[in-house]
């Protein structure tokens, strides 16, 4: 059996601009694809934004799944929300060859599931939060054990922000 897990995110602001203003974001609860049985010939698994499991291949997925959601510290008013969030994916490494975290998803307040990607134009402030789901691809004979990583979030507000 082997576990995968993502544990912790790399939540950083983006590059600052004259007209932007970096997006602050907290990791409520982190994106976890679960215990797994990898198959002869491997497979996929996905977490949806809103936690669905879904697998493909010869895999066979025990449980323990969760979506990751993140608080996004967004600016009050019309057209100052925080936007052009980018989330960029990052390997799962353990006891055997790293596990390719392939996209990610996310649905933020009021708007469609995108990959790799969020728009948030909620108009509140302080308390969106992010939804977001990945897809893994797991290697034929994978070692057992867990496996962990990180995938960066990044993201800008447009002034002003208090």
């Amino acid at each position: 059996m082997v576990l995968l897990t993502v544990v912790l995110m790399h939540l950083a602001p983006s590059d600052a601009r004259a007209q932007w203003e970096p997006a602050t974001f907290t990791e409520l609860q982190p994106l976890n694809f679960g215990f797994i049985v990898p198959g002869p010939a491997g497979g996929t698994v996905t977490i949806s934004d809103t936690g669905a499991v879904s697998v493909t291949g010869t895999i066979t997925h025990l449980g323990g799944a969760t979506n990751a959601q993140v608080l996004m510290d967004s600016c009050v008013g019309p057209g100052r929300n925080a936007r052009r969030i980018i989330l960029v994916p990052g390997p799962l490494s353990g006891p055997g060859p790293d596990i390719v975290l392939n996209q990610l998803t996310c649905t933020s307040p009021g708007r469609p599931t995108r990959v790799n990607r969020c728009r948030n134009f909620s108009g509140t402030a302080g308390n969106d939060i992010l939804l977001i789901g990945g897809t893994i691809t797991v290697p034929a004979g994978q070692t057992p054990g867990v496996y962990t990583g990180t995938f960066d979030i990044t993201g800008r507000n447009r002034p002003p922000c208090p």
